[in-house]
């Protein structure tokens, strides 16, 4: 009999995820003076009924002084001190003073990063589908507010499928994260930073370790002083397994122009699943729920895994065949670099966890620089990375990746594989849900995505129409338990693409949809200092619960919140990839400025100003340019932005902070407003020639800088286009500042000569 199929385990992960549920109850102010155990018993026994009556005398009883006297002492202890480890977060008020919980909102854990006093609150709603979040100075609750939410909560509930143990807590878990994403976890003596959603699941995820640790009564009971700082064995419970996905960067950007768009989305949407199908096959493997998979997202993955006898064992033959399989399939440009870090009691207290988070990062910085020296120091590794491969000589190459073609390929002029990457782009277009399934014995061959994914233990499929919700995923939205169907859960995929006359719109298409000369460009973002960020940015309090949400918060905005903006620039832009904290977007060039302005804007006001994010734009020469060449120089400007002190964007080669270049916007609209109403290009010849004689004033090339034939030529403008004189004066009194030209106007001049220009020549 498997775990999965282990009454007992089944109740404590159900336990652990209910434990605290009665605390949500408690703040509706409907059962005044009951505490939040009797109400989670209470919740526990209405809802998921005589099946789970274990469960109701665990949630119960996790707060007993002596929890010998609970029904299930074992089993009760394990809960007890899973919420324990999972509330080393929790800080202290200050001065022993207390909050009104039913009348608090959660904090914005953004606004503690670097010595923040947490002034920014979140407001007590529903996870919003589209990510939008206000978080202010402002923002109350009260018990109505809770009443509302707590009986949304309780008639989804009702849906719920309390026979099925798996299906249960998969959709148990996203209706935590639905409902109890901004109810605090604890808001009486402590800081109400942490979510009930993140505490209730990384208790779930301490409580299935401890419970395969095979701790009884007495070892719990010593585990339990260890924690409180009295002496005993401070054993190992648990190991923090991190995942890193290489080479994404490579296999994703390095395609030709011809046919690059209609594979590149499935491209892209296959590497987010990639670490996904890793981590599951370690959940697999340990028979553990998806609340142990603590974050998956940007090619990386965390898990928390039992302290067994073989867990080392296990993790070694997993990462060995993932490893296999991936450099049978991708012949050494994808691999993974794994890690694990043991921890033991005292590592989930304030400090400990950062700590072991550090060295889990550390280690998996070791094994990314030894994976291709250990790859190649293995006689079969060698042949599978460096080949041979193929037939050779003078032999038909896939247009998209250049790979050689197999026979069979050659019509098509496209492999196997980027075929099927162009599937999953078709099949994601209008997909409504996310089918997972697992797979145990897969089909020989490593041809196509679905071959690969299968070889690691899943299967994914793109649906419009719901087949077999429980095995379902709703898509960017969260009603998945409703009337008409109960399914799994819903996760938000960042996936908005322009359309064609052919499906996705072509490169071609893109460039003719910008404004002024028809080119299409590349954007690339990511946020600043984000290592640093997770390593002293909450400084010593980085706790499990606390870097989980930390982590699920930054994601939730590259997936949620960036695909909600990307779909206000319409059929102009791409979104190639965004996750994590990173995006990759192809779009009309001359919308591309603007969409780094809007991400940046709300990015910052989603982290209350604490985070920032830096950008690279880079406009290709011609529909033909290749799509690596153009995603390698907005890489450049992502480096040269963060090089000329982050927080800022590059474009044109030119790198502004972000106010710089609203205000440098501003002056272009003021110049193509002009010429657009009649006014000679000579106008931006003039100006670029002023910038010139600026630059050899400052290189010693002149002797002084002649200011004053720029002020002769615009009295000129002037007196030729009188209609327009107001407007050229409001012109040159923004081209020159105290007796200096705009510090960015070779930029905009150079800006202005792209949008103003009506072919492209």
């Amino acid at each position: 009999m498997g775990l999965n199929d282990n009454r007992d385990y089944q109740c404590v992960v159900l336990a652990a995820l209910l434990h605290d549920i009665g605390k949500f109850w408690q703040r509706t102010g409907e059962h005044a003076g009951r505490k939040h155990a009797e109400l989670s018993a209470w919740f526990v026994r209405e809802r998921l009924g005589d099946r789970w009556r274990a469960v109701e005398g665990i949630v119960g009883n996790h707060h007993l002084p002596d929890a010998a006297s609970a029904p299930n002492p074992r089993l009760t202890l394990t809960i007890t001190l899973a919420d324990w480890l999972s509330s080393g977060e929790r800080l202290d008020l200050a001065g022993g003073e207390t909050e009104r919980p039913g009348e608090v909102a959660i904090t914005s854990v953004f606004s503690l990063l670097y010595n923040g006093n947490g002034d920014e609150r979140l407001p007590l709603i529903e996870l919003p589908g589209d990510g939008g979040l206000a978080p202010g100075p402002d923002v109350r609750v009260d018990g109505s507010r809770y009443r509302d939410l707590w009986q949304h909560f309780v008639a989804e509930f009702s849906r719920t499928d309390v026979a099925a143990f798996g299906l249960l807590t998969d959709q148990m878990l996203a209706l935590l994260e639905k409902y109890s994403m901004f109810v605090p976890a604890a808001a009486w003596k402590s800081k109400p930073d942490i979510s009930l959603y993140h505490h209730l699941k990384s208790t779930a995820a301490i409580a299935a370790c401890l419970y395969q640790d095979g701790f009884d009564t007495a070892a719990l009971n010593d585990l339990m002083k260890v924690f409180r700082g009295e002496s005993g064995d401070n054993r190992r419970v648990a190991y923090l397994v991190g995942g890193d996905i290489s080479g994404i960067q490579d296999f994703l950007y390095t395609l030709t122009a011809q046919g690059a768009l209609k594979g590149l989305r499935g491209r892209s949407l296959y590497l987010q699943l990639l670490p996904e199908a890793a981590a599951a096959r370690f959940l697999d493997r340990f028979e553990l729920a998806r609340a142990n998979l603590l974050y998956c997202g940007g090619g990386h993955f965390y898990l928390l895994v039992p302290a067994v006898a073989d867990a080392q064992t296990r993790i070694a033959d997993i990462e060995a065949h993932i490893d296999r399989t991936l450099s049978k399939a991708h012949r050494g440009r994808l691999s993974l670099a794994l890690a694990s870090q043991p921890l033991t009691v005292t590592d989930f207290s304030r400090k400990g966890f950062g700590m072991a988070w550090d060295k889990l990062h550390a280690g998996l910085a070791r094994n990314k620089r030894r994976r291709s020296h250990t790859r190649l120091s293995d006689p079969a590794g060698l042949l599978e990375t460096l080949g041979p491969f193929g037939v050779g000589g003078e032999e038909c190459a896939c247009q998209v990746c250049g790979e050689e073609l197999e026979p069979d390929s050659r019509d098509s002029r496209k492999c196997e594989l980027c075929r099927s990457f162009e599937e999953l782009g078709r099949n994601i277009s209008n997909a409504r849900f996310l089918r997972e399934t697992p797979v145990e014995q897969p089909a020989p061959g490593l041809v196509g995505y679905q071959q690969v994914l299968a070889a690691l233990g899943r299967q994914y499929a793109f649906l419009e129409a719901t087949l077999q919700p429980a095995q379902e995923c709703l898509l960017n939205a969260t009603a998945f338990l409703n009337d008409r169907q109960s399914n799994r859960g819903f996760r938000f995929l960042a996936r908005h693409a322009p359309r064609g006359q052919d499906g996705v719109a072509t490169l071609e298409e893109l460039a003719a949809r910008s404004n002024g000369v028809p080119r299409w460009g590349v954007l690339r973002m990511d946020v600043d200092n984000l290592g640093e960020t997770f390593k002293s940015g909450l400084g010593e309090d980085r706790s499990i619960s606390r870097l989980t949400m930390l982590s699920y918060l930054l994601s939730y905005f590259f997936t949620a919140r960036v695909e909600a903006l990307a779909q206000e620039f319409g059929n102009t832009l791409y979104l190639v990839y965004s996750g994590g904290d990173d995006l990759f977007a192809i779009g009309a060039w001359s919308v591309l400025p603007g969409v780094a302005q809007r991400i940046r804007d709300e990015f910052s006001r989603f982290t209350s100003g604490r985070l920032t994010a830096s950008a690279g734009i880079a406009i290709a020469p011609g529909d033909k340019y290749p799509v690596y060449e153009a995603a390698d120089l907005a890489g450049s400007a992502v480096v040269s932005a963060k090089s000329a002190g982050r927080n800022r964007m590059c474009v044109f080669e030119h790198c502004v902070t972000w106010p710089e270049l609203a205000d440098a916007q501003a002056l272009l609209r003021r110049l193509t407003e002009l010429l657009d109403r009649g006014l000679p290009r000579s106008l931006l010849t003039l100006l670029k020639k002023s910038w010139l004689d600026r630059l050899d004033a400052e290189a010693g090339a002149i002797k002084m800088f002649p200011l004053w034939r720029l002020f002769y030529a615009f009295k000129r403008l002037k007196e030729r286009h009188k209609d327009q004189m107001s407007a050229i004066d409001d012109l040159e009194k923004a081209v020159v500042k105290e007796n200096d030209l705009h510090p960015h106007l070779d930029m905009i001049v150079r800006w202005a000569e792209l949008a103003t220009r009506r072919s492209d020549v």
